[in-house]
Formats: C-alpha cells, structure tokens, sequence
C-alpha cells in the first residue's frame, strides 16, 4: 500500500481550522507579559508545520510577523489563501521546508520570539525530537517562547484517520525529554500542560511543551 504523500492528505480536507485554545493562551499570555504597553508594532514568530493556517492566522491578527513553514506546498497553499481571504497576507510568509529532514536550512529565519510546533513534530520518529527541539530552543528571542504539541498515549487510533500515525507520548516521557534539554541550556525553563477532548466518541489527549528564556 502507497504510503500519502502530505501534500494529497491536504488536497482531501483540512485538519485544525481554528487555533488550539493552549496556543492562543500561551501565546496571549506571554505577550501581555512581555509586551504590556503594546511593543514592537510586530513581533517574529515562527510556525513550524502549519497545516491549513490556523495559528498562523492568529499570530498575524494578534502582532506577529510570521514565517509560515511546512514541506506540502498544498498545505502553504491553503495557508495563502486562507491568509488572503482574511487580509492578513501582508503579516505572513511561506517557506515550503521539511524542517526535520534539513536542520541547518532553516536557520535563516532564525530568533523567533515565539516558535511554535502544534503537532508537526509529533508526526515525526520520536528520535528526532530532542535534537529538532534543542535547535529550535537555541535560535529562540531571550524572553521568547517556545510551543510544541505532542499527542499522548491515551489518543484513540480514529483521531489519525487519513494521515500517518504518530509516536505517542506519556507524560513522563515529554517530562523525561524537556529536562535533558533544559539541563543543557542556561536560563531556560519549561512546564507541561494536558489536555483531553472526545470527538465523535474518540479520545484525543496531547501534551502541551512550553520552554522559556529569561
């Protein structure tokens, strides 16, 4: 059986066409820490896997200047025109990379103050984690953050329906792998959210990674 390539599961239909309500509540909730009088009139930020555009659409309408990035050229194709429709194309561009298979050619669009990886990684051989998130961590703004997605062990098999499966984590295997990394990066610091939700009588639990710089 032909494995799909992403760019014909993105041709079928769309996943996440709305921003994950721990994305929005990270990200708003740093922003109005570090920028409680408005800062810089846009700030950078970094969409690794966007899919359909969801989150980068909200980071655009919410100050950012964002580099949306996928190896599909329909799913950046899908980000543009959903971008387009909402006004929003000036605040974003879009870079077709598989920034798993090439980690030094994306370091162009380094310094992010917000990177986010909402459930692309987790697509990923869960070997490649440690040294894509060190990557992303070490290029990251100081006082930025760093947001990854991860589905978790208790994920009904239905949730990946049309697309790969995943490698699925417990949370002591997310703890496990953001304190080997923590330990080896000066200033920065990470915490752990969960969440569970059932759709059509299947399970979804992910776990959300935030790391911090000082």
């Amino acid at each position: 059986m032909t494995k799909p390539t992403w760019d014909a599961i993105f041709a079928k239909q769309q996943w996440g066409r709305y921003p994950s309500e721990m994305v929005v509540r990270e990200v708003m909730s740093w922003k109005k820490r570090q920028c409680p009088w408005g800062g810089p009139d846009r700030l950078p930020a970094l969409d690794l896997g966007c899919g359909g555009g969801a989150h980068a659409m909200f980071l655009a309408e919410n100050g950012f200047e964002v580099t949306a990035m996928d190896s599909s050229r329909e799913a950046l194709h899908q980000t543009e025109k959903n971008c387009l429709r909402r006004g929003l194309d000036d605040y974003v561009r879009y870079v077709e990379m598989d920034y798993i298979a090439n980690p030094i050619a994306w370091q162009h669009y380094h310094c992010p103050s917000v990177t986010l990886d909402w459930l692309s990684l987790a697509h990923a051989p869960a070997e490649h984690a440690e040294r894509v998130m060190r990557e992303h961590l070490f290029h990251l703004q100081r006082m930025g953050i760093y947001i990854v997605g991860l589905f978790g062990k208790a994920t009904s098999p239905a949730t990946f329906e049309g697309r790969p499966p995943c490698p699925l984590w417990t949370r002591g295997g997310v703890e496990g792998i953001a304190q080997v990394i923590v330990k080896d990066a000066p200033g920065c610091k990470y915490r752990i959210e969960e969440q569970a939700y059932t759709r059509n009588g299947d399970l979804t639990q992910i776990f959300c990674l935030v790391f911090s710089k000082d």
